[in-house]
């Protein structure tokens, strides 16, 4: 009798019945769960899904796989939401055990009305269960919220000395202070290779429009003096770098974006290369990252990093809004700080991000001022800040 009980308890932990069947990888479409169960099988049968007389897993061993994804999602509603007992039931999102395996169903591809999602609704014991913070927010939810409210502060409330703002969320935890979104932003950009070293002699695409009558110099080409530095995506007013492309379509389309009289003028394409190796923080490799299966839950925590780092690449390469054209000095300003700290705090020489104009293109800013990209004079005397960086090749004019 005792053991009985101690069978019944064991089921009432891991919380699903007996089944004796077992199921191949070729029942599920996700290719994580295919792969698990693969990898797992132990013993060659009939599946009990497809007839196939091949590897597989038992049941039981696949379910254990699945509570424990469910334990990791989501927890009891008794004593996690608060209870109406008047109205007898809980306050705030419940799922029951048919709300669970229809997710579960979605994840791995199979039909909430297939024969293996009866038998998981069948075998599972019944239970209430809600979000494991069922009043607060995902951890991706509080990055994005922290990004939009990083944002606002820094285009509306405090610019310069926003490291102040550490005091004010010392004992509100619904967002990342300004300084902690930063340092966020930059701690896994190492661990998903987010870096990248373009060699010596890379060649890049600088693009002006240009009056008829300029003569094309490497100085007309090379980035602007502090004077005439204009406020850009990855540098403010008076702070000069450069801004260029790989491609000459693309350098094409960023320089005609800006513009709407091209009368008497040309397009002029500069070619540069670089004279050291640049270390540059590539922004367009997170659209090439692989995001973790939800059911990967050991790789839960890189999922939400991922997912988050795509939502910052598209805060950080998305044009401005036509509506926001009348504030168009201070949308920048969100990304000049990240560049910014890019530059000083992780020492990188530039930054790669997506077009905003051209399908698939990229677009860089090397932190290289207007005299690091002209040739010394023979009697100029060289220091770190004037030593030159970029050479400047050749120019092609472009039809308009």
């Amino acid at each position: 009798m005792g053991q009985a009980k101690e069978y019944s308890a064991m089921l009432k932990r891991r919380g699903f019945g007996e089944i004796d069947k077992c199921i191949c990888p070729k029942c599920v479409k996700n290719e994580f769960a295919k792969e698990l169960i693969k990898k797992n099988a132990n013993m060659k049968t009939t599946c009990s899904y497809c007839g196939a007389k091949t590897n597989c897993l038992h049941m039981e061993k696949f379910l254990e796989f699945l509570t424990e994804v469910i334990r990791y999602y989501f927890v009891p509603a008794e004593g996690n939401l608060a209870y109406d007992n008047e109205e007898k039931e809980y306050i705030g999102r419940t799922y029951n055990k048919y709300d669970i395996v229809y997710r579960l169903s979605e994840a791995l591809g199979t039909d909430f009305d297939s024969d293996l999602a009866d038998d998981i609704k069948e075998t599972l014991y019944d239970f209430y269960l809600c979000d494991k913070n069922p009043y607060g927010t995902s951890q991706l939810e509080f990055c994005e919220n922290s990004w939009k409210r990083f944002a606002h502060l820094v285009k509306y409330k405090t610019r310069y000395l926003f490291y102040a703002d550490e005091n004010k969320c010392q004992y509100e935890k619904a967002f990342m202070s300004a300084s902690e979104m930063l340092d966020y932003t930059a701690s896994y950009l190492e661990k998903l290779n987010l870096f990248t070293t373009l060699n010596i002699g890379t060649i890049f695409k600088r693009a002006r429009i240009l009056e008829n009558d300029v003569e094309i110099n490497e100085e007309e080409m090379a980035s602007p003096p502090y004077y005439q530095a204009k406020n850009n995506r990855m540098s403010a007013e008076g702070i000069s770098a450069f801004y260029a492309t790989f491609e000459d379509d693309v350098a094409k389309e960023e320089a005609l974006n800006s513009q709407k009289d091209l009368t008497n003028k040309k397009l002029v394409i500069a070619d540069f290369i670089n004279l050291n190796e640049s270390k540059c923080l590539d922004l367009t490799k997170i659209l090439e990252l692989n995001l973790p299966d939800w059911l990967d839950i050991k790789r839960a925590k890189e999922r939400e990093v991922i997912l988050f780092y795509r939502y910052l690449h598209k805060a950080l390469s998305s044009p401005i809004k036509k509506s926001d054209t009348k504030n168009k000095n201070i949308e920048y300003v969100p990304t000049q700080i990240f560049a910014e700290y890019c530059k000083e705090v992780l020492k990188v020489d530039g930054i790669i991000y997506s077009s905003s104009v051209y399908n698939k293109g990229k677009c860089i800013v090397l932190f290289v001022d207007h005299d690091a990209c002209l040739t010394p004079n023979k009697n100029d005397i060289i220091t770190f800040e004037n030593k030159q960086k970029l050479k400047y090749i050749s120019y092609k004019t472009v039809d308009l």
